[in-house]
């Protein structure tokens, strides 16, 4: 599979959650869709965008080679106190 852009693998990861679509037809969901890391739900291909297989498995590497941060505790504190 072709590298994937920082912004694309992201945006995947945010998606690869059980039940979580998209709903955009950007140009970034777009690539993911030609890659076939995602799929459109509607038969014209302008429905909601849900990520596939090959998608989770994408996310999977990227976290595994460190692409990308694993979500911690941390993430969801206030930051700068209060």
């Amino acid at each position: 599979m072709a590298r994937l852009g920082k912004n694309q693998i992201e945006f995947l990861a945010g998606l690869a959650a059980p039940r979580r679509a998209a709903v955009s037809g950007d140009k970034l969901l777009r690539s993911l869709a030609t890659r076939g890391l995602v799929k459109p739900l509607g038969a014209n291909g302008d429905s909601f965008f849900v990520v596939t297989a090959d998608g989770l498995r994408a996310v999977a590497d990227a976290l595994d080679s460190g692409a990308i941060k694993e979500t911690t505790l941390d993430d969801f504190k206030q930051k700068g106190g209060a």
